[in-house]
């Protein structure tokens, strides 16, 4: 359950917007296959999946209170 965790800390995959998992290219099938020893990776999705959405959130939030839409042009993804 998502709401049990407190904090979060990257340590096998480094990054959430470098994560081999959720990329799944070809040429990062060893990496995967490595971190799936290391992590839960079930877990691993639904952590990566919120941390997109919090931070799409913080976007969304930091427009409305600065009226700067440029902070949308840095969103590249559309991790769901």
């Amino acid at each position: 359950d998502i709401s049990l965790v407190k904090s979060i800390h990257y340590c096998a995959c480094k990054k959430p917007w470098t994560c081999p998992v959720a990329r799944e290219k070809p040429k990062e099938r060893h990496r995967i296959d490595v971190l799936s020893g290391l992590v839960n990776l079930t877990t691993c999705n639904i952590l990566h999946r919120e941390w997109f959405q919090l931070r799409r959130s913080y976007e969304d939030r930091m427009v409305i209170e600065t009226g700067d839409n440029n902070i949308l042009q840095t969103r590249r993804g559309n991790f769901k």
